[in-house]
């Protein structure tokens, strides 16, 4: 019995007592959501976000004016993929629209 432990590659890991093909526990992963970390407006207007997930996987980021607009309505604002130590960073230019609300999100 041990408790979980945060990877390297931004995921946690554990085990189990029971269970698995020969009944002495697993050792699992729990796959952490992508998720905003920082949303600051810059000097000049643009908004500066900053973001985690899994190290490596693709991610999509979105916008919108409202955050109860359905997602099939949200613009696309970039996809790629988080970094070699789970981060992203983007610079949004759009400082025109008043309300804004973003989502990360993996395909």
């Amino acid at each position: 019995m041990a408790s979980l432990l945060m990877g390297n590659d931004g995921n946690l890991y554990g085990t189990t007592t029971h269970g698995g093909s020969g009944g002495g526990g697993t050792l699992f992963r729990i796959v952490l959501a992508p998720h905003l970390t920082a949303v600051a407006r810059s000097p000049n207007g643009n908004f500066a976000l900053t973001g985690t997930g899994p190290l490596g996987s693709p991610f999509r980021l979105w916008a919108s004016t409202g955050p109860s607009i359905p997602i099939s309505s949200w613009t696309l604002l970039t996809n790629g993929a988080f970094a070699a130590d789970g981060t992203f960073s983007y610079m949004d230019a759009s400082a025109a629209i008043p309300a804004r609300f973003y989502r990360v999100s993996t395909p």
